[in-house]
């Protein structure tokens, strides 16, 4: 792989059945409890960059008041199956908030495989408990994303 972005490494990354790992694409939140999302992911090496927008966007396609509307990831696969990195909510904040892009940072996101091959994207923290995202007990503390692609 040449011309990779800076920092991004040539990595060969394959599952248990041998069979490279493809993430580039459109993937889907399954979680229970959380909202329905869709997310865009690129590759390019060992990094990756991906871009979610919730699906309950109001008329007309305007945003929301929600400050997760629309989110941004990007970080570094590793030989051992994870994904670390940042995410942004990019959409409106609340009244009195800085800025419009706030740092729900850092992610990690695991990658795992169903005993029919099937791939998922998994956030490495438990629903509603403080971590990284979320470490103010009394914050809002979004479900993990759990992500499958989309045929």
């Amino acid at each position: 792989m040449s011309g990779l972005p800076p920092g991004c490494k040539p990595i060969d990354l394959r599952g248990p059945d041998g069979v490279r790992i493809e993430l580039d694409g459109a993937w889907m939140r399954v979680l229970e409890g959380g909202d329905p999302m869709t997310w865009w992911i690129r590759t390019q090496g060992g990094c990756v960059w991906g871009s979610g927008q919730i699906e309950d966007v109001p008329p007309q396609g305007e945003f929301g008041t929600r400050p997760d509307q629309v989110q941004s990831f990007s970080g570094v696969i590793g030989s051992d199956f994870v994904i670390t990195g940042e995410i942004l909510a990019l959409g409106p904040v609340p009244a009195g908030a800085p800025g419009t892009a706030t740092p729900f940072s850092p992610l990690r996101m695991l990658i795992e495989f169903g005993d029919d091959g099937e791939i998922t994207l998994s956030e490495d923290r438990e629903p509603m408990v403080p971590g990284p995202r979320c470490p103010d007990p009394l914050a809002y503390c979004p479900a993990p994303l759990v992500l499958r692609k989309v045929d």
